[in-house]
């Protein structure tokens, strides 16, 4: 019996990837209006998947992200740059941070059926709230864990087990949707939850228990799978 629903939050209820390329874009400009976008984009890719290589091996402070990143593709793209464009970034992701198409009418279908969570990994909880404020979404929710908040992240079955917890019910009632399967789908099943894997059909070696490929198979699974 599925008594909770839990989401993740970026690539499953909202789209970082494009609102962050946007975002980026829009820096680039502000900072060169002659600057190669699809370079700097690609370098500033490469710059976040750095930085989470050296969290991982504990090398430097997770909030210095956009810092780090921003900064290094300033410096390749031979741009002056100005701690100011990380601001810049971060109000500008804010305003981009929009919910899937869907994604809103299929929450407001939950409440009462189900107590719903959002389990995130942002490094930087205050921001990661404020995206979530921003999304439109926060009402819908009973409980938010931000791993920068509880210092924990996924996949540590801890941070499942904490919002059974805070939920008050079974780690076995609860059904988690993510678009990872490491981080999501293997985090959950170590927790003894369901899952969902959620977006287009990839090949894995964890196994979920569901698939769905967009929001109306998404609704029609959980319409079948929460007690009424």
């Amino acid at each position: 019996m599925i008594r909770s629903v839990i989401f993740d939050f970026d690539g499953t209820l909202v789209d970082f990837v494009e609102s962050d390329i946007a975002v980026l874009k829009y820096v680039c400009g502000q900072a060169n209006p002659d600057c190669a976008v699809d370079e700097f984009i690609d370098a500033a890719i490469e710059g976040i998947m750095q930085f989470h290589e050296l969290v991982e091996r504990k090398e430097i402070n997770p909030l210095l992200m956009h810092h780090y990143r921003l900064s290094r593709a300033f410096v390749r793209m031979e741009m002056d740059w100005d701690d100011c464009f990380v601001d810049l970034y971060k109000s500008q992701l804010l305003k981009k941070t929009k919910a899937y198409t869907g994604v809103r009418q299929l929450l407001r279908s939950l409440p009462g059926r189900a107590k719903l969570g959002i389990i995130t990994n942002a490094y930087n909880a205050a921001l990661q709230r404020e995206r979530i404020e921003a999304s439109g979404l926060e009402q819908f929710f009973q409980e938010i864990l931000i791993a920068g908040e509880v210092g924990i992240a996924k996949p540590d079955p801890e941070i499942f087990l904490l919002m059974s917890r805070k939920l008050n019910v079974f780690p076995e009632e609860c059904l988690f949707i993510g678009d990872s399967i490491h981080y999501d789908i293997k985090g959950a099943h170590s927790a003894g939850m369901k899952t969902v894997l959620y977006g287009k059909s990839k090949s894995v070696s964890e196994v979920p228990d569901y698939r769905a490929e967009d929001i109306r198979e998404l609704a029609g699974l959980l319409e079948n799978l929460i007690v009424q």
